[in-house]
């Protein structure tokens, strides 16, 4: 019935296949559609989480430069060896596999106790004061010490087992022999804070090594395996570490790591309705309109009347989307509700009632709210007698059978229907308040009216009280042909909104879809969104949408 007084357009594709009415397979635009959102998703991140990702970024590169500052330089002294293998021949092949045996056994004797033993013996480094209090790899407790003096050894009070088996540890830690690939030599490499300590260290690790395999040459097979010196380690004359590049890419990249982790608990701890987009895959229903968020609440009322402000665009938007519901046109009855009290639904349904009289409709709107009334402050009437008077007949000049069967002198309806100042739309306030609300529209006189009045009116709009906590949005959903959800912009829990609609659907109640109020397109920035307000075009930075 409504639909008649929309102007015609063109749908030619709306009930089309989406194959055909896009041009290509439906498949193929969902696959590059959900590839697109997962990297709009990911910038999306960075954008929104910028600040926060630049204070880790920085934070990283400073700890990088500070740690290349104050941490111990360390030095790299190399020695040579070369191996002489034996030639072991089986079966008219020389062995290769006994070779790369031989040099990895090589390798892990240069790093043993056997010989760390000996060269500690004949350098006297458990004796070596220098040797033992110089740390070989980076630490906390060198850093410190560094730093602030703090941290340290105290090798006084050590016994001399004990200074060896220190010194043999240390020894193992800084010795690393690497095998020079498709070759016999072995490179052992000596990193440690003192260049010349580091030579000597080098040099001696490789002459016991050789010297060990010499001593076994003399009782060991006609084909030993020998070592020779091929170069003595010299002192080195720059650091090898730390390298201030290096060092500043590893602290960004674990400080990129740690802003990763951070935003991750934060988007978790984040359970608020962002974008239009999350309502629509939490609740599972569409979105009928998105009305915007306005911050001077002294221009509520102007933005609100004039036709080419953004929230009164936003508002044609939800009708338009509530006419074209179904082929048969707009709903004759609908619910509005939200999940939590203060999203918005008051006004909403306010709003929409008068949209929907502009188009010269008989529009009756129910202030079903008789806990908390809101629709009398907004219109600027008095609540004297409303749907609580009705349905518990407490007024003898307004009966529920007087206005159903039409036996009225006109007076008592116009105590129930109130004039408004749009045309065309008629007011039913709450009445007083009950102290049994739920049971006065649970009552088979509430649905009578509805029913009555259903006949009377184009459009009739239920303003209901939240659904949390409430029995009574559930109950009037059930009387309407369907509901609309008021979803306001980070004030709703997600999981609060979707008990919400589920408690909707359990009264085999339905949802028409979701209004997504107080948008802010700056609290979303980063989230991908297609629901854009680009309504500017009518100069209109609008007022603030009223809590109610």
């Amino acid at each position: 019935m409504l639909q008649r007084h929309i102007a015609s357009a063109d749908h030619s594709g709306a009930n089309l296949p989406a194959e055909v009415a896009y041009g290509a397979p439906a498949g193929t635009l969902d696959m590059e559609e959900e590839k697109r959102i997962d990297l709009l998703a990911l910038l999306g991140y960075v954008i929104r989480w910028r600040w926060l990702i630049a204070i880790f970024l920085l934070a990283g590169l400073l700890l990088g430069l500070a740690y290349s500052v104050i941490a111990p330089k360390m030095y790299q002294a190399t020695a040579r060896l070369e191996l002489t293998m034996p030639m072991i021949v089986e079966g008219g092949v020389v062995s290769s596999s006994r070779d790369r045996l031989t040099l990895m056994n090589a390798l892990e004797h240069v790093k043993s106790s056997r010989v760390g033993q000996r060269l500690v013996t004949q350098l006297n480094l458990a004796q070596n004061d220098e040797f033992l209090r110089l740390e070989g790899n980076p630490s906390l407790s060198k850093i410190l010490r560094r730093a602030f003096g703090i941290g340290g050894r105290d090798l006084s009070s050590m016994s001399e087992e004990r200074l060896e088996r220190l010194a043999l540890g240390k020894y193992k830690s800084i010795v690393n022999p690497v095998a020079k690939r498709d070759t016999s030599i072995i490179d052992i490499h000596v990193r440690f804070p003192d260049p010349e300590m580091a030579a000597l260290i080098a040099n001696g690790a490789a002459q016991v090594y050789a010297n060990q395999i010499r001593e076994f040459a003399v009782v060991s097979s006609p084909q030993p395996l020998g070592a020779e010196i091929l170069e003595r380690a010299v002192a080195p004359g720059a650091a090898y570490a730390p390298q201030r590049t290096l060092s500043v890419l590893v602290t960004l990249v674990l400080a990129g790591l740690a802003a990763a982790a951070t935003i991750f608990l934060m988007e978790l701890m984040n359970n608020k309705f962002m974008t239009p987009e999350q309502v629509e895959s939490e609740l599972n229903v569409p979105i009928l309109g998105v009305i915007p968020f306005f911050k001077p609440a002294d221009r509520t009322s102007r933005d609100l009347d004039s036709p080419t402000s953004a929230i009164s665009e936003a508002y044609r938007s939800l009708r338009t989307n509530l006419t074209f519901l179904s082929s048969n046109g707009a709903p004759r009855t609908v619910a509005i509700t939200s999940t939590e009290a203060a999203e918005g639904s008051s006004s909403v349904a306010r709003k929409l009632a008068q949209d929907f009289s502009a188009l010269g409709l008989n529009i009756l709107l129910i202030d079903c709210n008789l806990r908390y009334p809101k629709q009398h402050f907004l219109f600027g009437i008095e609540n004297l007698t409303g749907l609580s008077d009705l349905l518990s007949n407490n007024d003898d000049d307004v009966s529920l059978s007087s206005l159903l069967n039409g036996k009225n002198d006109g007076r008592s309806a116009a105590k129930v229907f109130r004039e408004t100042s749009t045309p065309g739309l008629k007011l039913m306030t709450a009445g007083a308040i009950p102290s049994n609300p739920v049971d006065l529209l649970a009552s088979s006189r509430m649905s009578k009216l509805v029913a009555a009045l259903s006949d009377h009116f184009d459009l009739i709009i239920f303003d209901c009280p939240p659904i949390l906590g409430l029995a009574d949005a559930p109950l009037i959903s059930r009387l309407a042909e369907g509901t609309a959800m008021v979803v306001s912009q980070k004030q709703v829990a997600r999981k609060s909104a979707v008990h919400a609609a589920l408690r909707i659907r359990r009264v085999n109640g339905r949802i028409f879809g979701a209004v997504f109020n107080k948008y802010d397109a700056g609290r979303s920035e980063g989230y991908p969104s297609h629901h854009r307000i680009l309504y500017d075009y009518g100069g209109c930075q609008g007022a603030d949408s009223e809590n109610i």
